[in-house]
């Protein structure tokens, strides 16, 4: 009986701890192939869950949106059949997440990029992940963080490849971003960027030393046992 407890109250731990330590964050629309842009591309539509905001709103032509590209433009693209795109400064793709900044937690940020190479542009990314009005991390072709640039995939003027480009930030056990909404932000400096495949996680980081998730399944697999071993021994 008090083995069958203890294993209870194991289970009932370790759920409640596992969130603490973090996981997958999500962001809606990931990969911008909500809603279906056309049957026929290219095709160019409003991507669900995303603010968008252009600079020339009256063009009609949509500098920041989601995009169905013609076969051709790459070779293949790192999820479904659409992406997302910015034309330049002020044409962003934003969303505000349902998390906000944890204490001592760690955010790794995933994003492809690539960029057309039948539009002549400079490639230039701006891709932030915000809490409120703290930028916690920002990534650009100037401040790539040891990330790089796509490149050709052959002679000049063929497709590019797709680059993950990854980051993190960890958060101290206070500050004004503590308990911010979490926001991501994609723009371009030139003519024009493309985004696809976003992720977050978060680990938490407890500062007291608290054992980590793996110590309480060892934990919890000699408790199986023991509740086991008693059972056949009955």
């Amino acid at each position: 009986m008090r083995a069958s407890f203890a294993l209870s109250l194991f289970i009932i731990l370790f759920v409640a701890v596992s969130g603490v330590w973090g996981g997958a964050i999500t962001i809606q629309n990931p990969s911008f192939e909500s809603p279906l842009c056309g049957t026929t591309a290219p095709a160019y539509c409003q991507p669900q869950y995303w603010k968008t905001t252009e600079s020339i709103p009256a063009n009609g032509g949509g500098d920041a949106e989601a995009f169905m590209p013609e076969a051709g433009v790459w070779n293949s693209i790192p999820n479904g059949t659409q992406v997302g795109y910015s034309n330049g400064p002020g044409d962003t793709l934003s969303q505000v997440l349902s998390d906000s900044v944890l204490a001592n937690t760690t955010y790794t940020l995933s994003v492809w990029v690539s960029e057309q190479g039948d539009i002549p542009s400079t490639f230039s990314p701006v891709i932030e992940l915000l809490a409120g009005s703290f930028t916690l991390i920002g990534l650009t072709a100037s401040n790539p963080e040891g990330n790089v640039a796509p490149t050709e995939t052959g002679a000049a003027g063929t497709p590019y490849n797709w680059v993950d480009w990854t980051a993190t930030y960890t958060s101290g056990a206070s500050g004004g971003a503590i308990g911010q909404p979490l926001k991501i932000y994609l723009s371009a400096g030139g003519i024009q960027t493309d985004y696809d495949e976003l992720s977050l996680t978060s680990t938490w980081n407890d500062p007291n030393g608290v054992p980590e998730p793996a110590v309480f399944v060892l934990v919890g697999a000699g408790l199986l046992g023991l509740v086991t071993r008693r059972r056949f021994a009955k």
